[in-house]
């Protein structure tokens, strides 16, 4: 599994060093090209060209695997609509933004700066709704959180059925448990990816 490239997009207001990310060096790293970049995925652009960056370079070395989380989950469906060679495993997806906050507090703060995220403001404002209706459906996998008080699971599992998207819900909330399911999601997408 060497050749394999791995890149985790980790949510709104996380990094590439959250639990998540250390989780994957720790498990992950001697077995594919790990990448578990920081990047501030509330901005669109400059997400969308680092990404694509990342994604251009470990394509052309082999299979590419990616992980999304959350508000990364929606930047890993969007890559995949641009570079459909890719494998993907979307944690709690966020498919429509515009629909983030509510009922949550507004002072969400971001992990690595301590600045105030103006939430949902800018994301309703910014992001489009996740093209799930047009991705390739062999390409990708989501888990689901049933618990998540975050981004509604409702939705993602009804729209993950009506496409025949290949799903698990979890009795997780917003982040994953980091035990023996979560391993065999990942080791799963790799497989997957290695073809």
């Amino acid at each position: 599994m060497a050749s394999i490239s791995l890149l985790y997009l980790h949510g709104l207001g996380s990094s590439g060093h959250s639990d998540t990310g250390q989780y994957l060096r720790r498990h992950y790293a001697g077995r594919c090209a790990l990448q578990c970049p920081s990047y501030r995925p509330q901005f669109f652009h400059e997400s969308v060209t680092r990404i694509d960056a990342w994604l251009r370079a470990a394509l052309a070395a082999g299979p590419v695997a990616v992980l999304g989380s959350s508000m990364g989950g929606w930047h890993a469906l969007h890559a995949l609509a641009r570079h459909p060679r890719l494998h993907v495993l979307a944690l709690n997806p966020v498919l429509d933004p515009s629909v983030l906050g509510q009922g949550q507090p507004r002072d969400d703060v971001d992990q690595r700066s301590g600045e105030a995220l103006p939430w949902p403001e800018l994301i309703a404002a910014n992001f489009p709704p996740a093209p799930i209706d047009t991705l390739p459906v062999e390409r990708l996998r989501v888990m689901i959180g049933a618990a998540d008080d975050v981004v509604p699971p409702g939705p993602t599992l009804e729209h993950c059925q009506a496409r025949g998207i290949s799903h698990r819900l979890y009795d997780w909330g917003h982040r994953a448990e980091l035990g023996a399911d979560f391993a065999a999601e990942i080791d799963g997408l790799l497989e997957r990816a290695a073809g």
